[in-house]
């Protein structure tokens, strides 16, 4: 008897899937349906194949049939772990042979969103689908690898009326008495992992294209039932983002229809399914008139991320999950370029600079994954899913455009689609294409970045004669642990001479030390080692020079350098290559600044300091601070939108107020605030949402029983998803113990689903007696939670206890997860570094606390 594989290692490279024919029977308001599968299989090795594996989990077999040559064997399906299904042939499939696989199944729809699940709304059950990466194994028999693409032909057996969709236009539907059949023409070749279906009682909102563009895209916004007026804003932004994305590729949408269908219970933000693009509700539909600008924001990111997947991604699919960051990194890089372009009031390219720089304190862990982290096995897929791919991986990206020029680079992306398209490619074969066409050591380079983890710090010196400049690298660790790793690194210096011009030039540090020329006659006075922050590195310069660049300089760096400034200087700080006084200082000097995305960062290190270092006898002078550097910005704002503001200050102002909140207790925004929020809750409309973001939050600082009992009854009757996401931040900001259970036992009950948890808890973590409580309940309710989030999502629960100091928190994470039946898959790494997180923090904690606590009265 064949012997059963494990369905994590990869599959034999030999037998390839050409097509297949898929029926699905199914009623979302059951939690079974059955299937039957034709996979047509090309036997491409050199060696005839004594058996066929592929994927099959949770599916149980009426029955399994080979095609060979006309002649028809019945097989015995072999089952194995992860997944695995193995089919004898019996006498082998000769090299160069065909067949036809026949599989006639039953499945199960559970509500976790993974797989094929299904999901109550009101009174109606609709089905969605989730593949992306291992799950499409779970809803039908398929090569469950991005490598093996192939074309899909579907039909759909559905009750009678209602709405049924997939990756392809649908050719036709036969109606019979009980249920209706829709038949989908057949697919480009894509990966099993982009195949989608969705059911239900939809409302289907078309795009009205102008009668003169014959080769618009066919658009439909889909929604659950009597939310389609929503659905406006993605229906008048989406055109405007895929003119942009082709026009970019030089390629048009490769599909021949697109669908983007908001989704009421989704674990991912997104995804870019061929044709039937999924999101969560949020994130496609918007009130057209009130949506909040963050929501206007992240929309249009998301929705750009998306749609330039059909390129990176779908037209070209990766051949294996270790080069995952062809897709993701690529598709994050490109949201922010895209919204650049179609909004550029928002200040994306600016935004995309903020990403990066965050990820870079997750990037300085030891346990810190590479970008292209061999993937083994199917086992460690999960862990490519993070920031680390996605934001460093843009991050790398933006700065080979920078020193490749943007025309080469777009040169040769579009060499690297036409050369692979509708096929897979792998990270050597984009290389050379841009090493091609910019006449570069891309390879050299790139390798550097892709295949080691971490970031470097350089050291800028300007010569005494300001006529040339000494770079020097090494790993940044903030424990500054000896590391032997370096980087080829494309730095643009900007630096301004005595005449008062400034200059840009481009090196290439490949070594761990090297001086340059600067290409001016003149002595530079001043420099700033990465301009326009498009290098992916720390960088440090002198006492007098930061000096400087906080002063007299400021005003000469662009809006992307002042934000650099605030990231950097906290991870010397925390490295000790700042003193304490000195950082705090800086933070003083940058509050002056006016920029939302700058001074949004500079909200973001006032709440770390509060949280690491701020004690019962300190929070009056930390208040006092912190008003002193904000409460000019709220004045500016007002603590209420007005008419004529834009998006920049529809975008600062919660995060001013909250932060004025949290750092101060007896602030007047408070108890404004807090009237505004009980207005709020007793408007059965909802009232307007980009209020309720600030009001309902800050007010539940403060809140009691009351109130969060307010907040749960207007989760429940939401009129947007907007007005939801306020409710379910709000409950998330609990004072107290007590309440905290009262929120979190709400994910046992009906009114949250999966999606919300991680939502509800994260906000749980600014207070050390609550996120006790958090994991106390988990505890107490483990099973219950495994089941609701299922087993991809638990794997992310170590990140709960990520940016606390306390040892002791951390000793209980690691006993909480010690019972086997705790360690999902993918969980091991998270866990190692959020470990790892705790204790870094835990030093830098004794080592700046009684200096912090000494200047903190003087400032």
């Amino acid at each position: 008897m064949t012997t059963p594989r494990s369905g994590h290692n990869r599959l034999p490279a030999g037998l390839r899937p050409e097509r297949y024919r898929l029926r699905l029977r199914l009623d979302p308001a059951s939690d079974h349906y059955s299937g039957r599968v034709e996979i047509d299989v090309l036997n491409t090795g050199a060696a005839p194949a004594e058996e066929i594996a592929l994927h099959a989990e949770a599916l149980v077999f009426d029955s399994a049939t080979l095609i060979i040559d006309g002649t028809r064997r019945d097989v015995s399906p072999l089952l194995g772990p992860q997944g695995a299904l193995t089919l004898p042939c019996e006498p082998p499939l000769p090299a160069g042979a065909n067949v036809t696989v026949e599989l006639s199944f039953l499945g199960q729809m559970t509500e976790v969103p993974e797989g094929l699940y299904r999901v109550q709304e009101a009174d109606a059950w609709y089905a969605f689908t989730q593949f992306e990466p291992l799950s499409a194994r779970r809803c039908f028999p398929c090569f469950d690898e991005p490598d093996f693409k192939a074309a899909f032909s579907v039909r759909l057996e559905v009750p009678r009326g209602l709405v049924a969709l997939s990756n392809a236009p649908t050719m036709r539907i036969d109606a019979f008495t009980d249920f209706d059949v829709h038949h989908f023409a057949e697919t480009a070749p894509i990966s099993t992992y982009l195949v989608a279906f969705a059911v239900g009682t939809f409302d289907v909102v078309e795009a009205n294209p102008h009668p003169d563009d014959l080769e618009a895209v066919p658009l439909r916004v889909v929604t659950t039932r009597g939310r389609g007026h929503l659905a406006q804003y993605a229906l008048e932004r989406t055109p405007r983002i895929l003119d942009a994305l082709s026009r970019w590729f030089g390629l048009p949408y490769p599909y021949e229809k697109l669908d983007l269908v908001g989704v009421p219970n989704f674990a991912a933000g997104a995804m870019e399914n061929v044709g039937l693009v999924t999101f969560r509700e949020r994130l496609v539909l918007l009130d057209a008139d009130e949506a909040p600008a963050n929501d206007r924001l992240w929309a249009q990111v998301v929705i750009a991320h998306e749609l330039a997947h059909m390129w990176f991604g779908n037209l070209v699919t990766m051949r294996w999950w270790d080069d995952l960051w062809l897709n993701e990194a690529f598709a994050t890089w490109m949201e922010m370029d895209c919204v650049a372009q179609v909004d550029p009031g928002l200040d994306a390219d600016v935004e995309a600079v903020a990403e990066t720089l965050r990820v870079m304190d997750h990037d300085a862990l030891t346990e810190a994954r590479s970008i292209r982290q061999p993937i083994v096995d199917g086992g460690d897929v999960l862990n490519a899913f993070d920031g680390i791919t996605y934001s460093k991986g843009a991050g790398v990206v933006r700065m080979v455009e920078a020193w490749l020029g943007r025309d080469a680079f777009r040169e040769g992306v579009r060499a690297y689609l036409r050369e692979h398209a509708h096929g897979n490619a792998e990270t050597a074969d984009l290389l050379r294409a841009l090493a091609r066409v910019s006449g570069q050591p891309v390879d050299e380079v790139l390798r550097t970045w892709l295949d080691q983890p971490g970031l470097p710090v350089v050291t800028a010196r300007l010569s005494a004669d300001g006529l040339s400049v000494d770079l020097e690298q090494r790993r940044y660790l903030p424990d500054d642990a000896a590391s032997d790793a370096w980087w080829h690194i494309p730095m643009g210096l900007r630096f301004g001479t005595a005449d008062g011009a400034v200059h840009t030039t481009t090196v290439l540090l490949t070594t761990r030390r090297a001086r340059f020329v600067l290409p001016t006659a003149a002595p530079a006075t001043w420099l700033h080692p990465n301009a326009d922050e498009a290098g992916y590195y720390h960088w440090m310069v002198d006492a007098a020079a930061l000096r400087g660049l906080l002063g007299p300089q400021r005003a000469g760096l662009t809006t992307a350098e002042r934000l650099g400034l605030v990231e950097h200087l906290g991870a010397l700080f925390e490295s000790g290559a700042v003193a304490v006084e000195d950082y705090l200082h800086a933070l003083d000097a940058l509050a002056s600044d006016t920029h939302r995305l700058v001074l949004g960062a500079l909200c973001a290190a006032l709440r770390k300091l509060q949280r690491l270092f701020v004690g019962p006898s300190q929070e009056a002078d930390f208040a006092r601070w912190v008003r002193r550097m904000l409460e000019p910005h709220l004045v500016r704002l007002g603590v209420r939108p007005k008419p004529e503001d834009g998006s920049a200050e529809r975008l600062l102002r919660p995060l001013i107020l909250q932060t004025l909140a949290e750092a101060d207790a007896d602030h007047p925004v408070h108890a404004e605030l807090g009237d505004l929020a009980q207005t709020l809750l007793r408007d059965s409309s909802g009232g307007d949402p980009e209020l309720a973001q600030s009001a309902l939050v800050v007010a539940a600082l403060r809140g009691d029983a009351a109130y969060f009992g307010a907040l749960t009854a207007a989760l429940r009757h939401a009129p947007t998803p907007a007005h939801r996401a306020a409710a379910l931040a709000a409950l998330g900001h609990a004072p107290t113990a007590a309440l905290a259970t009262t929120s979190l036992d709400l994910f046992l009950t009906d009114s949250l689903r999966a999606q919300d948890f991680f939502g509800l808890v994260r906000p749980t973590r600014r207070l050390d007696s609550v996120q006790d409580t958090v994991w106390a309940w988990l505890d107490a309710h483990w099973d219950a939670v495994a089941a609701k989030l299922g087993d991809e999502a638990c794997a992310h629960l170590p990140s709960l206890a990520a940016g606390t100091h306390r040892l002791e928190l951390a000793t209980r994470v690691e006993h909480f997860f010690m019972p086997p039946s705790r360690r999902k898959p993918g969980l091991e790494r998270h866990l190692r570094q959020v470990l790892e997180d705790i204790g870094r923090r835990a030093r830098l904690h004794h080592r700046v606390v009684a200096e912090f606590e000494r200047l903190l009265p003087m400032l």
